[in-house]
């Protein structure tokens, strides 16, 4: 009977709760879609629950970032293998936070260090701590992050070797630079992907040239006495653009190469 009313999606969510401790059927309560997440805490956190119940409350909608964590780091799971898909389910939830990602982000498991680099939790730094993973399955995690800076691209591109398809990828990624889209240029020479690459290339460099005009405009109008607030300006202001303009146009050619 109690089964059954743990299995109810009826059940309030009070009642769920008061079964919590109850070991002959809290596991079937962390199935509850209705489960709240301090009952999920508590049965995750309860002795005698298996890694194979915490796997369903690390599939939980309802299950917290700090529920997530406590499974992440517990030690001494039910078995090595039940433990492994644990710590996967928990790298795959949407609510698992960027800590914790950090703490599985250098896990044995390929799979798990391969849903941590395409996460959308996980931190720039910590995506680029994964960098030097050998793992063709990290790399297309990284790939695929639309957190991944540039540097961390940029030594993908110059220190893996990498399919044609995801150096394409690369390509396509949005904080992709200039530097890295002429190494994925070089590295595809011959492999009738240039004009797809050069394509990029030229939207980068007109969006740089936008930028650039665009910061110009605003310390040009700096040098004319129209500084924010419409205060006048003074002697270091102008010295100080002055300064900025000429640093720009000289990285322009730098910059746009």
């Amino acid at each position: 009977v109690r089964t059954g009313v743990a299995l109810n999606p009826n059940t309030s969510q009070d009642t769920l709760h008061g079964m919590r401790n109850d070991t002959t059927v809290n596991h079937v309560v962390a199935k509850n879609p209705h489960a709240r997440a301090d009952t999920l805490h508590a049965i995750a956190k309860h002795r005698s629950t298996t890694d194979w119940t915490r796997q369903a409350i690390a599939g939980h909608s309802n299950t917290s970032p700090e529920t997530l964590h406590h499974m992440a780091t517990l030690k001494g799971g039910s078995s090595p293998v039940e433990t492994m898909l644990l710590h996967r389910a928990v790298a795959l939830h949407p609510s698992t936070s960027p800590e914790t990602l950090h703490h599985l982000s250098t896990h044995k498991d390929t799979k798990v260090r391969a849903y941590v680099a395409s996460h959308k939790n996980t931190s720039p730094d910590t995506l680029h701590s994964m960098r030097i993973d050998g793992n063709r399955e990290v790399h297309q995690g990284l790939i695929n992050n639309h957190h991944t800076r540039e540097d961390t691209l940029h030594h993908l591109v110059s220190n893996h070797t990498m399919s044609g398809d995801m150096l394409a990828a690369t390509a396509n990624h949005p904080n992709v630079g200039l530097n890295t889209l002429h190494s994925i240029k070089s590295k595809l020479a011959g492999s009738g992907w240039e004009k797809h690459i050069d394509t990029h290339i030229a939207h980068k460099t007109a969006g740089l040239f936008n930028s650039m005009d665009a910061h110009r405009k605003v310390l040009q109008a700096r040098l004319d006495n129209n500084c924010p607030g419409g205060n006048h300006c003074t002697h270091a202001q102008k010295h100080e653009s002055r300064i900025s303009l000429k640093s720009i146009k000289e990285d322009d050619g730098i910059k746009l190469r």
